[in-house]
């Protein structure tokens, strides 16, 4: 007999929380009068995070926009292909000429134009 295939999420595992900046900037306030071990007790949110958050609280505390975000403005991979803006006008003019767009066309605009 064959055992059913097992799911991807371990059991055991929960899966990771992800708190945006009304939640975070919240709990700053809130550890202003209790510790970390308490507000963990109270709320489920793990002491790292919440450490981590009061190191993090001028920013936290100061994000302009939308409260509902999860991460700070600029976080991600940086962009690795310079003058990618002209790369995609050369893209679009080629394109709409109806000619064709390899490769080596995108590889040369980069060499000439870098």
């Amino acid at each position: 007999m064959r055992s059913p295939p097992c799911s991807k999420i371990s059991p055991q595992k929960k899966p990771r929380r992800r708190y945006n900046h009304a939640k975070k900037s919240e709990m700053i306030l809130k550890m202003e009068s209790a510790s970390t071990r308490q507000l963990e007790a109270e709320t489920g949110i793990p002491n790292s995070n919440l450490a981590r958050w009061k190191q993090q609280a001028d920013a936290i505390l100061n994000v302009e926009g939308n409260m509902k975000r999860f991460h700070f403005h600029g976080a991600g991979r940086p962009n690795c292909i310079p003058d990618s803006e002209g790369l995609e006008i050369f893209m679009h003019k080629r394109r709409d000429a109806e000619k064709a767009l390899t490769c080596t066309h995108l590889v040369n605009f980069l060499k000439r134009n870098n």
